[in-house]
């Protein structure tokens, strides 16, 4: 699956956090996709996820900057410090950590 706006946190988070000068933390997501570090049940366990989620933001009316500003501090920041430092294995849990906040925030 490809990550798109519909799909991925993570894009959603870099991309519309009103900082356009962190757009290239996508090719270290892209780095780690290319890379197969994340077994494939995670992988379609965080699209699946994710897409409860925007659903909900967009339902509620959060699917705004300061949201995504949010997500891309308390959230992304970390899983790109963990990408660049090649911490991997630490990935996954943090993913799921941060999408069982989100739902748990905005009642997924």
């Amino acid at each position: 699956m490809n990550s798109n706006f519909d799909n991925c946190i993570l894009k959603n988070a870099i991309y519309k956090n009103g900082n356009p000068h962190n757009e290239h933390e996508i090719s270290d997501l892209m780095y780690l996709r290319a890379l197969k570090e994340l077994p494939q049940n995670v992988v379609n366990e965080y699209y699946s996820r994710s897409i409860n989620i925007i659903n909900r933001l967009r339902a509620n009316g959060n699917d705004t900057i300061d949201t995504w500003k949010r997500i891309d501090n308390e959230y992304v920041n970390t899983i790109i410090a963990d990408i660049r430092s090649q911490s991997y294995a630490i990935i996954p849990s943090r993913i799921r950590a941060a999408l069982d906040d989100l739902e748990k925030l905005y009642g997924v």
